[in-house]
């Protein structure tokens, strides 16, 4: 792979805090998805706290080509959700190269 490439990724990442923003803003989707959906929430997560909720990284993409077509470049970092070690969803954020958020998903599978 290209050492600049993977050059720029890393001081993006780092320049941008994108990890440390990446799990902020996957527990507020977390609360979010609480509030908005507890029966569904209850049903997944049962009487477990957050304690044994984890996200992990799976990869970080620049996408040239993305399915949703926002008009140049973005990044995309992924994170698997574990329930107690076990995965049980994933969890998506997508940026512009300039570190400006763009989108979020997060999927209980």
């Amino acid at each position: 792979m290209d050492e600049d490439f993977i050059k720029f990724i890393r001081d993006w990442c780092k320049e941008q805090k994108i990890i440390n923003r990446c799990k902020t803003n996957f527990w507020k989707c977390f609360e979010a998805y609480k509030e908005a959906s507890l029966k569904e929430f209850s049903e997944v997560f049962r009487n477990e706290n957050r304690s044994c909720v984890s996200i992990v990284l799976d990869k970080i993409c620049l996408c040239l080509n993305y399915y949703c077509d926002y008009g140049k470049p973005t990044i995309q970092i992924d994170f698997y959700i574990l329930l107690k070690e076990k995965q049980i969803g994933w969890y998506r954020e997508i940026y512009f190269t300039n570190g400006e958020f763009i989108d979020e998903f997060f999927v209980i599978e």
